[in-house]
């Protein structure tokens, strides 16, 4: 792991990648975080890099900025997911061209943002209409809400959305042939 919960990457790895990638090893960063975010860690770092993100929907070099792979929600899985969290009033917020989207702002929207220093933007009804070229979607909860959402979310759409648990009160929902080491 590059950082722990503080997202500082110590001086002492800075250092070791760079001379890393000097003797022509390579490296990239992988994150289930936005674009934007491993973008960040790679300009501090100073390297120029393919950055994995959104869990490995995204595959887009850190200084060019050209996208290398992309491989958004399926259209109706995305929508069924939308309308289940609707329809159990769970929130969820949703990720399209590296801008995190809620229908309304909530505590967690901001204790998110707060988190990974970006502002979401709020859509209202117009978040549950347009399923498409979505790179990821995250569910936030209570701990223990979060099992049942997690497990509601296995049973409707095994095969159809990848869910991993990435903190104790999130739940990704991104392709089903997303994966970070694919």
């Amino acid at each position: 792991m590059l950082f722990r919960s503080e997202c500082v990457v110590s001086e002492a790895n800075k250092k070791a990648i760079r001379e890393a990638v000097a003797r022509g090893v390579i490296v990239t960063i992988a994150t289930g975080r936005m674009y934007e975010s491993a973008q960040k860690i790679a300009k501090e770092i100073g390297i120029d890099v393919p950055l994995i993100a959104y869990n490995g929907a995204l595959v887009q070099t850190a200084v060019s900025e050209e996208v290398l792979m992309k491989r958004c929600l399926d259209e109706d899985a995305a929508r069924a997911v939308l309308d289940l969290f609707r329809e159990k009033g769970w929130y969820i917020q949703l990720y399209r061209d590296d801008t995190l989207y809620v229908d309304k702002a909530t505590d967690d929207t901001r204790a998110y943002e707060a988190r990974v220093e970006t502002t979401a933007v709020e859509i209202g009804e117009a978040f549950y209409e347009n399923p498409r070229d979505i790179l990821k979607m995250l569910a936030i909860s209570d701990p223990e809400k979060i099992d049942f959402v997690e497990e509601t979310v296995h049973a409707s759409f095994a095969g159809k959305v990848f869910a991993p648990r990435s903190m104790p009160r999130f739940l990704e929902i991104v392709n089903a042939k997303v994966n970070k080491g694919e």
